[in-house]
């Protein structure tokens, strides 16, 4: 005896309700997600509507990098790019090549965000 398997029709009524499986991929889909920052835009990494602007991302301890890195936009609209060598850079001679690049990395990390400052500022005029 052969075995039919029956679906149902979908039921396309709205209803005004999502089904809780589409609406959990509906919460997780990147067009749901806040606004990127207008004010300082691939600077700030907050999102949605917020008023202290801030890039704390290219932190030490998240890059693996000797200093932390970062932005933060002040009140009165200044861009405050900033280094923070509270980690301890200290190398023996085999490491140093290592450490440098890392530094390097660091430097190319202000110089980025230096330039999208700047540029962020010309167009405000």
């Amino acid at each position: 005896m052969a075995h039919t398997t029956h679906i149902a029709p979908l039921d396309l009524t709205p209803t005004g309700h999502l089904p809780a499986i589409v609406a959990a991929v509906a919460r997780q889909h990147p067009e749901q997600q806040p606004a990127a920052c207008t004010v300082w835009p691939g600077l700030c990494t907050e999102r949605g509507d917020h008023t202290e602007h801030s890039n704390h991302d290219l932190l030490s301890h998240k890059t693996d990098w000797p200093v932390s890195v970062g932005f933060v936009g002040l009140d009165d609209g200044t861009p405050l790019i900033y280094v923070d060598s509270g980690v301890s850079a200290d190398c023996n001679p085999d490491e140093v090549d290592a450490v440098a690049a890392q530094l390097r990395a660091a430097a190319t990390a202000l110089e980025r965000m230096r330039d999208q400052a700047v540029r962020i500022q010309a167009e405000r005029g």
